[in-house]
């Protein structure tokens, strides 16, 4: 995460607190909701589970140390925690990664790849390159090497944001974000607004694979009845048609 878990819920309004909210309330619930303090290292077994009381205020000191004091690395230049902690763990052990040399293990490998190239949209590599392929080229879906095959050396992370989104209810079932409120709002007829409505809530491809009714469509001609959509969400949205277009 790019904050604290503190920072993150204090983004967040009492409101939001759903479940919390039913079991603790004035002062209990700041308490319970606010950052609080957790003698890590004294919690080292889980027979202390069973103390009675708290321990000592020393025991809530912590020894812990940042990333570059204890390892050398930096956390800017990961792209994630896992990545970190590999990497910490080959510097503290002094193991190397043995180059695979076993005939038998580099085929397995090859097997592997190969059963999963269809996943992949290999044209941009050089056609010399045992893994080009123009079978998937421009295929939607497909994943990209967009360094085309090219070995990366070097890597920039940048940190990124993370922004919690304002939900509001648009009918008792359904919940939109402030800006697609808005959108909402400028669509003055009723076909623009159900198209919008029903792109916001649902995908293109659920879209095309479901239908309001659950019911066979003789205007298209279909053979087979589509599942249908969420029923609650459609009733809540049919409300809210007539309450503003009615």
């Amino acid at each position: 995460m790019s904050s604290s878990l503190e920072e993150l819920v204090s983004n967040l309004s009492p409101e939001d607190f759903r479940i919390v909210g039913k079991c603790w309330q004035g002062e209990d619930f700041k308490l319970v909701t606010q950052k609080d303090i957790f003698p890590y290292e004294f919690m080292d077994s889980m027979d202390k589970l069973q103390s009675e009381g708290l321990p000592s205020k020393d025991k809530f000191y912590s020894t812990l140390r940042t990333c570059m004091e204890s390892y050398e690395l930096d956390p800017a230049h990961y792209v994630s925690a896992p990545g970190l902690s590999w990497d910490a763990f080959l510097k503290r052990s002094g193991k190397e990664i043995e180059l695979v040399s076993d005939m038998d293990m580099f085929q397995f490998f090859e097997r592997d790849i190969g059963d999963k190239k269809d996943c992949w949209d290999n044209s941009d590599y050089p056609k010399d390159s045992p893994y080009y392929s123009a079978y998937n080229k421009k295929v939607i879906g497909k994943f990209k090497d967009e360094a085309g095959g090219v070995p990366i050396t070097e890597f920039v992370g940048l940190r990124c944001t993370l922004t919690l989104k304002k939900m509001v209810p648009l009918c008792p079932s359904v919940s939109i974000t402030k800006s697609q409120q808005k959108v909402l709002k400028g669509k003055g007829n009723l076909k623009d607004f159900v198209y919008s409505i029903m792109g916001m809530l649902w995908s293109r491809e659920v879209l095309s694979t479901h239908s309001i009714t659950g019911k066979i469509s003789n205007a298209i001609k279909e053979k087979d009845a589509k599942p249908q959509l969420d029923q609650e969400k459609v009733e809540g949205i049919c409300g809210k048609l007539m309450t503003f277009f009615s």
